[in-house]
């Protein structure tokens, strides 16, 4: 495409004010009230709020219509493959690969997504969070740190706001900007392939010492999808925007107010997660091949996912390209290890057939993706119970990390679909995973259930709860060791507590039942487990929210030591773990709450305290912003000395961790 119909196509697609409002109305419609199975792994319900924010603004600035976001597994390739002793699948050549996309994208009949995936990690350590949270971003397990849209060092605080990256010293009272970074100028936002390819927002900041990676994402236009005769057509042409390449801009901040940027290292498709350990950064995305006219047989550039390092492009390698079983889709996970010392790529292994949420462990990574329609062999041969038919399925792969080097180690399947990360945990070299399970019982009944099992190295159950609650799916998942935590829903809250420690007999050492349920789980000091999610009444319709602290001393006999509800309607922090501020040393725990109130939508940051024997006591509900119009996520709490902040892409806030009295404001306006 030459640049003269390149610019026509921009100009045509150009649209009224009235159109943005009506897309932008459009998309905080479609954004999700209340997390389920498809908000926790991108599997075509509900997308991660960010996500959609990233995506609008790629989206307003080009008008330009992007699909729905979704997930799901290609279909099954026909072609020849290699199987090794470890039951896992690997291309024999870019024919075979072909081939398998090929066949894959002629049988999908699904919409042509842009696969954004929830986020996930394992448990690197085991036992009580920090007392303190310094600034750092709320993780599942401590070691392994997670990309987020603010990070901080304890002394500055980064914020994605729009293409930019604002820096703000973190002073208290002489809280001030520093310096910006804009990814759209320079090398940074020089496209790494076609040049027309258009740079989106920042979806994702890591920062290691004075290391910063921006992550962003380059968007292309399906020209296959233009009429015929443009650019001479009339009236307004609008064309589908595919994540075509997730780009790692690597920067020097050892001097905040004059950031240096260095190199950029990018992979096919779009950001589903990322996840440092050490000076080693995991870079996963998801690669979707939505233009089946765009691939060539004898470029395999067009057909499998490239790698880039400044301007210089290349193919992934067959023998780096795992193939999984039952796809719906002509998709890739790309999973990239990235030496921020050396600022250099180590590994890089793809697997075709995606991935929607991603679990890492100290040793291993794993991809784990649905198959919604599944047949009632694959659903059996998965580990269904006999008498549940039809259904979904999980296919699972386990990356083996070694000092970066990925090796695709096993391949593995489990019936139903995980919620989200916390739904995943390896221990003593097991992978535990907990599913709901819904489909067709022998009397011809659609019926839902909960289970856990438990894998070995080879992805293969060793031990399991097929039935763990009946009729209730699961709502919120935490592992402590050899004890896993999980909470279903139907009416009421039953909090499992389950013993693992034998991983062939998984057996049930309780079960609190009480109203409403939790949708995040939090480990809080030795013997306490903090609860975030809905309050209830006895017929299951939800109330409002509430904040619940369970005694778990004794996992023969939990309890809820303390509950407090809370009036709102939704909150980012159900959703997204990363949103919800706990401070174990201070007992302070923070996180936005959304309500409607006299026909407009109030954001507020509440802050709470708990202390044994006192409970859950209201420190401060800050009010951020009240508007008719729907309001963005994306809020942030840190916790950096005798000082709250509070970061938005618009801006940031400092406040006295006493009082909660506001003492500096920084405007990021965009």
């Amino acid at each position: 495409m030459n640049d003269e119909i390149f610019a026509a196509m921009v100009e045509q697609m150009r649209p009224e004010q009235s159109v943005l409002a009506e897309l932008r109305t459009q998309i905080d419609a479609e954004s999700p009230a209340e997390p389920d199975g498809g908000t926790a792994t991108g599997q075509g319900k509900h997308a991660h709020p960010r996500w959609w924010l990233a995506l609008a603004a790629a989206v307003l600035a080009v008008a330009l219509v992007v699909p729905a976001l979704s997930g799901g597994w290609p279909g099954a390739p026909g072609a020849s493959t290699v199987e090794s002793d470890a039951n896992t699948v690997t291309a024999a050549d870019y024919a075979t690969l072909y081939r398998a996309v090929s066949d894959s994208a002629a049988k999908w009949t699904g919409s042509d997504d842009v696969i954004l995936g929830d986020s996930s990690t394992s448990r690197a350590e085991y036992g009580p969070s920090p007392t303190s949270s310094s600034g750092k971003t709320n993780v599942q397990i401590e070691g392994i740190d997670e990309g987020d849209i603010v990070k901080s060092d304890g002394r500055f605080i980064y914020v994605a706001t729009g293409k930019q990256v604002a820096i703000i010293a973190a002073d208290g009272d002489q809280t001030r900007e520093l310096g910006r970074i804009d990814t759209a100028i320079g090398g940074a936002g020089k496209p790494s392939q076609a040049q027309n390819s258009l740079q989106g927002p920042v979806v994702e900041l890591v920062l290691r010492g004075s290391t910063l990676v921006v992550l962003v994402i380059e968007y292309r236009p399906r020209v296959s999808a233009l009429p015929s005769g443009f650019p001479g057509t009339r009236g307004p042409t609008y064309l589908p925007l595919d994540a075509a390449l997730t780009k790692a801009l690597i920067y020097d901040v050892a001097d905040p107010a004059a950031p240096r940027y260095l190199t950029s290292l990018g992979q096919s498709g779009a950001l589903v997660t990322t996840r440092l350990a050490g000076d080693l950064l995991y870079v996963v995305t998801e690669y979707l091949i939505a233009d089946k006219d765009s691939m060539k047989p004898d470029d395999p550039q067009t057909f499998v996912p490239v790698l880039t390092q400044d301007e210089a492009v290349s193919a992934a390698k067959p023998a780096d390209c795992g193939i999984m079983p039952a796809p719906d889709g002509p998709r890739y996970a790309v999973v990239s290890s990235i030496d921020l010392g050396s600022r250099a790529r180590v590994d890089t292994e793809s697997v075709f057939g995606g991935s929607a949420t991603v679990f890492m462990s100290v040793d291993n990574l794993y991809l784990a993706a649905a198959q919604w329609n599944a047949s009632k062999a694959e659903v059996a041969k998965a580990g269904a119970p006999k008498d549940l038919e039809q259904g979904s399925v999980t296919h699972l792969a386990r990356i083996a990390i070694d000092a970066g080097k990925l090796t695709l180690a096993a391949q593995g399947a489990v019936p139903g679909t995980v919620l989200n990360q916390f739904a995943l945990d390896e221990y003593d070299g097991k992978l535990r995973v907990v599913t709901s399970m819904e489909g067709q019982n022998r009397q011809h009944r659609w019926e839902q259930r909960a289970a856990l099992f438990v894998l070995g190295p080879n992805l293969k159950a060793v031990g399991s709860i097929s039935s763990l609650a009946k009729g209730e799916t699961v709502q919120s998942v935490r592992f402590a060791g050899p004890v896993g935590y999980v909470v279903t829903f139907k009416q009421v809250d039953p909090l499992f507590a389950i013993d693992l420690s034998d991983p062939a007999k998984p057996r049930v050492l309780s079960a609190l039942k009480i109203p409403g349920f939790s949708t995040y789980l939090h480990p809080w000091g030795d013997g306490d487990l903090l609860g975030l999610g809905h309050s209830a009444n006895a017929k299951g319709q939800q109330t409002g929210l509430k904040l619940s602290m369970f005694d778990v001393t004794d996992p023969l006999a939990v309890s809820e030591s303390a509950s407090l509800p809370i009036r709102g309607d939704d909150s980012e922090a159900l959703a997204e773990h990363k949103a919800v501020l706990v401070d174990t040393g201070s007992g302070l725990i923070g996180f936005p709450i959304t309500s409607w109130s006299a026909e407009k939508l109030k954001l507020s940051y509440a802050v709470y305290r708990y202390s044994p024997g006192s409970g859950f006591a209201l420190a401060k509900k800050i009010t951020l912003s009240s508007s008719a119009e729907p309001q963005t996520a994306g809020v942030r709490g840190l916790l950096i000395g005798d000082h709250l902040y509070l970061a938005t892409a618009d801006s940031v806030t400092s406040y006295r961790s006493d009082s909660f009295q506001a003492v500096a404001k920084v405007s990021l306006g965009r």
